[in-house]
């Protein structure tokens, strides 16, 4: 089976450059992670300890030395919610419409997904590559393909044989992942450039603009109005649910698989009330979210969070179901079926 990482991706994004400059390319495809006001201060060059900057040999190392790969520390930022943001907006503004060939684009990426197809990426991954694909959004299907790249799934761990080894495991996720601390999110006071960007964000601001006849251009708006303490605990939720994304994708038991069924599991659970006509997007919206705080979850997949999702969780994910286009508060705003 083949290894989809950011080589294999380099590889054949390069066949649509405009400038097949590698280093101007690399650094480009790089440019919203590093330049992020909040990259962790503490990623640094390893050699003389100054700000990371993509240079000739670093391009090459990461981009075809097949001993070398793009360091961890960066590709693990690469996969929180708001450099996947900036992520995406760079590839729809930048890179599409001045770095690729248009001549090109259409063959490099029936390539670029054809090759993940036939990869290591789970079925999720792949299913959300080809949805891009079907609804022509080639900024965000190589934005996606970009950030699962750098962080290869190796597929699920082999599941134990023995009675020995299984009772092993079991032992590890009662005595040891139980007395794990629950992940406490800071919500930012302020919501940023990339936040304002999320759609989770947008839907909310559409709602309470629809239900006040007021404007509600950015989330300042917000402030000092009805909707504010409403605004407030939506993003708790969903910083609370990012922060324990997060927690899993990074410990030592499971992997990023686990938290897409958690979220199929909630957009089953809401299918019949995000589904039914409401007279305003606020009461959707408002039914929805009791509704998946009040969900029960499978055992399997509650062992797999760690025992972390609650209430706060679960409406948060729902956010991140209207991140991805599969739910809307406001009928005809998504993909969701």
């Amino acid at each position: 089976m083949r290894v989809f990482d950011f080589k294999s991706f380099y590889s054949i994004y390069k066949e649509a450059l405009i400038d097949d400059n590698q280093t101007t390319a690399v650094a480009s495809l790089f440019a919203p992670i590093l330049s992020l006001r909040f990259f962790p201060a503490n990623i640094k060059d390893k050699e003389d300890n100054t700000p990371l900057v993509i240079d000739s040999r670093k391009a090459s190392e990461w981009a075809v030395d097949p001993k070398r790969s793009v360091r961890g520390d960066v590709a693990k930022f690469a996969q929180t919610a708001k450099a996947e943001g900036s992520i995406i907006s760079h590839f729809e503004n930048v890179i599409v419409p001045n770095e690729l060939d248009d001549n090109e684009l259409d063959q490099m990426i029936e390539n670029m997904l054809d090759y993940a197809i036939d990869s290591q990426l789970n079925k999720t991954q792949k299913d959300k590559l080809s949805e891009l694909v079907e609804n022509q959004e080639p900024g965000e299907f190589l934005a996606r393909s970009f950030i699962f790249s750098l962080s290869p799934n190796k597929g699920k761990k082999a599941k134990v044989k023995t009675e020995e080894s299984s009772r092993a495991v079991e032992e590890f996720h009662g005595i040891v992942l139980d007395k794990r601390k629950k992940p406490q999110a800071v919500v930012p006071e302020k919501v940023d450039e990339v936040e304002a960007q999320l759609e989770y964000v947008k839907a909310l601001l559409g709602v309470y603009e629809e239900a006040t006849g007021d404007e509600y251009i950015s989330p300042d708006d917000v402030k000092d109005t009805v909707y504010e303490e409403h605004f407030h605990q939506q993003r708790k939720s969903y910083y609370q649910a990012e922060a324990i994304h997060r927690a899993v994708r990074d410990s030592e038991t499971e992997d990023d698989e686990d938290f897409e069924v958690l979220k199929d599991e909630i957009n089953d659970g809401i299918y019949y009330v995000s589904h039914r006509k409401y007279p305003r997007g606020i009461d959707k919206a408002d039914a929805v979210l009791e509704k998946a705080g009040d969900l029960p979850i499978s055992h399997n997949t509650d062992k797999n969070m760690l025992g972390w999702v609650g209430p706060c969780e679960k409406q948060g994910v729902c956010h991140m179901l209207v991140n991805d286009r599969k739910l809307s508060w406001i009928e005809g705003n998504s993909d969701e079926k």
